[in-house]
């Protein structure tokens, strides 16, 4: 169900991305956040992305987008 969502939202994203020319910014999260991410990237366009760091520990590279490097993220405490 979750990649139907991503493949849905994939393009309208980048239509977006497109008509805003600006950097896209959003979650890491799965779901319409990584629709967001893949969007921006299918247009071409600069995009970020925001983890925030859990409490108990910090976040591993296992949790960012294998596709996004991971200098193109801004984490939060």
């Amino acid at each position: 169900m979750l990649q139907v969502v991503i493949i849905f939202f994939i393009y309208p994203a980048a239509q977006i991305a497109n008509l805003l020319d600006c950097t896209s910014w959003s979650g890491a999260g799965p779901g319409l956040m990584d629709a967001v991410t893949q969007g921006a990237m299918l247009a071409g366009k600069p995009v970020g992305g925001f983890k925030i760091g859990k409490e108990a520990g910090e976040w591993t590279a296992s949790n960012f987008h294998p596709y996004l490097p991971s200098e193109n993220y801004l984490t939060c405490r």
